[in-house]
């Protein structure tokens, strides 16, 4: 359900969509050679029917991989030996360009690509370092080779949350230097978990950085750089997730092939619609969550804790293969399995479909308001990729590949 079935693409340039009439094409041309002076080149939009979309209010970030043009990059022969570039769009102009590769140590494979605050953060293991840049300037380089599980920029500073491919467990850090190191240990949450949004495994919570994690026998929440250990009312290997939210705990775990959610006041259970493999909660709107995946043919689980007694079909989106995106007026859910694309939202409706597309993770999806928007990268050679939204296609051309959206808007004044 996390989408862990579309890691193994990102490690090969992320190749991991049926060919649409345009009747409405927004179309965001990369001009080659056409240079401004402060190295970014310049943009044209090219548009039919009407103009792309801008909205002041509105700020839609997407990042983005652009290969040459002679270089067939979804067969991926030479990786690793062309050097691509790594864009990032504001409503649909070019604001960034830079290299990828090692001299700059910036990686193509999308997974490493954040969008947060309107700036793009990149992760890139360089030897025996782990090097952090945002907007293509290097910010933080510290020993040790670690995959980033949670990236949260706060006034004071960035926060990251890393995983160690050689020694395991995690070190929590601030601007490089750590805070919290941890073996032999489970974090909660990451990038392509349903209820972590962009930060990851990191997030707010009454005004400061929490994440979770459990040991063999116990689990743990840290509070800003302060480690705490919880009471769990089972045992630590049993939980599937475990939260802070407010000042109350929650937790979801495995009992006898039972998946029960432990909340402060009452225990639920969650209904024996399919064999659930595993379960995440989230807090939105002051109210919990549980979002549920199955395995096989099965379906995905989405609804407050509250209504678990009385969760019926309603609160299941179909298929086992779904990325869940809670927002205040809607959940989404995009459905991605053997290059089969699908937007489903919460009424039960099939919004988009395309059976031949790549989706490289959770970060290719994101909302605001009643706004949902969905990147899509074509299988076919020649198909540029493009960003779907309300029926409508925003198609860039590059060739190469979308890799994140970040979608904000700013209250009227």
């Amino acid at each position: 359900m996390k989408g862990l079935h579309i890691l193994i693409l990102g490690f090969v340039l992320l190749q991991s969509c049926e060919k649409y009439p345009l009747a409405r094409v927004y179309r965001v041309q990369v001009l080659a050679g056409n240079t401004r002076h402060d190295g970014v080149r310049d943009t044209t939009v090219h548009t039919e029917d009407e103009p792309f979309a801008r909205v002041q209010d509105k700020a839609v970030y997407v990042s983005a991989v652009s290969v040459p043009q002679t270089y067939n990059w979804r067969r991926d022969t030479s990786y690793g030996g062309v050097t691509c570039e790594l864009l990032l769009f504001k409503n649909g102009d070019l604001v960034q360009s830079f290299k990828t590769g090692e001299s700059a140590c910036i990686s193509a494979a999308a997974q490493t690509h954040h969008l947060l605050g309107g700036h793009l953060y990149t992760e890139y293991i360089n030897g025996q370092e782990t090097v952090i840049c945002r907007d293509g300037i290097e910010i933080i380089r510290y020993t040790g080779r670690e995959i980033l599980r949670g990236l949260l920029v706060a006034e004071d500073g960035v926060y990251t949350l890393g995983l160690d491919r050689d020694e395991g467990g995690f070190a929590y850090r601030k601007d490089g230097g750590v805070l919290i190191r941890q073996n032999n240990c489970t974090v909660f949450g990451d990038f392509n978990d349903p209820a972590c949004g962009s930060t990851g495994a990191l997030y707010y919570n009454d005004g400061s950085i929490f994440f979770c994690f459990r040991t063999a026998s116990a689990c743990y929440y840290v509070r800003d750089s302060q480690l705490n250990q919880a009471s769990s009312p089972v045992g630590a290997a049993r939980l599937l997730d475990f939260r802070v939210f407010g000042r109350d705990l929650y937790f979801v775990a495995d009992y006898m092939n039972t998946k029960i959610v432990y909340a402060p006041k009452r225990n639920y259970i969650l209904p024996a619609l399919f064999p659930w493999t595993d379960a995440s909660l989230l807090c939105m709107n002051g109210e919990v969550w549980v979002i549920a995946g199955s395995s096989g043919s099965g379906g995905t689980l989405c609804c407050r804790i509250e209504d678990l007694p009385s969760a019926g079909t309603g609160a299941v989106f179909p298929g086992s293969d779904n990325f869940i995106y809670p927002l205040e007026k809607s959940t989404y859910a995009v459905g991605y399995s053997k290059g089969n694309l699908r937007v489903q939202d919460s009424g039960g409706q099939i919004l988009f479909a395309r059976d031949s597309s790549y989706y490289f993770g959770r970060a290719c999806a994101a909302g605001a308001g009643r706004d949902f928007y969905v990147l899509v990268t074509p299988r076919e050679e020649g198909s540029p990729p493009f960003v779907w939204h309300g029926g409508k296609r925003d198609v860039y051309d590059i060739n190469g590949y979308l890799t994140a959206i970040e979608v904000e808007i700013s209250l009227p004044s």
